[in-house]
């Protein structure tokens, strides 16, 4: 199932978004799980909680819809650009037509939580949009500085932590999330964790560096990298939750020692390395 923490911070001047990466259907897990997304082309994110074809789906519609839209792709029109509740509303409008036709077997229901700076209202907001085969309902959380939400599976477990827990840096909220990934009374929580970072000036995604199969490797959005590009836009995070580097030259360094298949005279160093096989 899933995890998700979102929070302001203290001034309010930045909203955090974060999960956990583990999916389950009671029989099967899967660590590595894209929980988060970015609203294409737009500065705002798609998390979820539920049935993930249903929630999936959805979130890929939306992304793809409103990226071919005229006003609803804006993100910033010199304070013109439609508000983040005007998306939402039409996703709204969007999601009631396709789940009439929603397999029932498929799925029975998600929520979709949208999150991102309102430029309109200048604050940064989060929407919820409850979606199931009796219809869509959508409503603006209110959210006070310092205060996290919580949704999914693993939300009492962190409610109890928090309230146990008062601080509510970086640190202290991932603290919580990683608590509830590493506790075994949780199973349908694991995996590592994902995160984004909201301002008025934008949104940036924060990568974790966590042991994958016996090596330290950075992770982002669940999956472990194979880049040489620097990924200077990620922030990264240590095993301790503190900022840390991108382990870029230990993570293709160890890709290309595993499967020597993938050095060629004229391989391009910003290319992708797929993940070898462990021998």
């Amino acid at each position: 199932m899933t995890l998700i923490l979102a929070w302001l911070n203290e001034d309010s001047t930045a909203m955090h978004i974060a999960s956990d990466s583990r999916l389950s259907d009671g029989a099967n897990t899967w660590e590595y799980a894209t929980k988060l997304f970015r609203m294409y082309p737009t500065d705002s994110v798609f998390a979820y909680t539920g049935d993930s074809l249903f929630a999936l789906s959805l979130i890929a519609q939306a992304t793809a819809v409103l990226h071919e839209t005229d006003n609803l792709s804006n993100s910033n029109n010199g304070g013109r650009a439609p508000g983040l509740n005007a998306r939402v509303a039409a996703l709204k409008k969007h999601f009631e037509s396709v789940m009439q036709a929603f397999p029932t077997d498929w799925g029975n229901g998600a929520t979709v939580l949208c999150a991102g700076y309102d430029e309109r209202n200048r604050r940064c907001a989060l929407y919820e949009i409850s979606v199931d085969q009796a219809g869509v309902q959508d409503q603006l959380v209110a959210m006070a500085p310092g205060q996290v939400r919580c949704y999914g599976s693993g939300s009492l477990t962190a409610e109890n932590l928090l309230q146990q827990n008062p601080g509510r840096s970086i640190e202290d909220v991932l603290t919580v999330l990683k608590n509830v990934i590493d506790d075994p009374a949780n199973d349908a929580v694991g995996g590592v964790p994902q995160m984004f970072t909201i301002r008025p000036d934008g949104t940036s995604a924060v990568g974790f560096n966590a042991t994958v199969n016996g090596h330290q490797e950075s992770t982002l959005f669940a999956i472990p990298l194979r880049f040489a590009s620097k990924m200077s836009k990620v922030e990264f995070r240590g095993e301790d939750l503190a900022v840390d580097r991108y382990l870029r030259a230990g993570g293709v360094r160890r890709a290309m020692q595993a499967d020597p298949c993938q050095r060629t005279a004229n391989a391009s160093p910003e290319r992708s390395i797929p993940i070898a096989s462990k021998r």
